[in-house]
């Protein structure tokens, strides 16, 4: 079962800027984006891209700041109703 997202007004525009950021990141920063918003812990990340937790750290934190979001859980939703990650639940 996946979630459907209605549209609200100004959700064209939102997704505009989402994807004119999503563009500044580079493609491992864009790779680790969907690990995280696919909810994985940083070590398994980490060991996914053969890389250390501190790099998956630092790459977080330079997302953020690219993103322009203050939290994982703000990047989260906005990659989840800009469609980069789809969210499946089990029942």
């Amino acid at each position: 079962m996946l979630f459907r997202i209605k549209k609200k007004p100004g959700w064209d525009s939102k997704k505009k800027r989402f994807n004119s950021r999503l563009s500044q990141l580079t493609p491992r920063e864009r790779e680790v984006l969907v690990f995280i918003a696919k909810r994985l812990p940083p070590k398994l990340i980490a060991r996914k891209l053969s890389v250390s937790k501190n790099a998956i750290d630092v790459y977080r934190v330079n997302i953020l700041k690219k993103m322009k979001t203050r939290t994982v859980g703000q990047l989260i939703a906005q990659a989840v109703c800009c469609v980069l990650v789809e969210i499946e639940v089990e029942q």
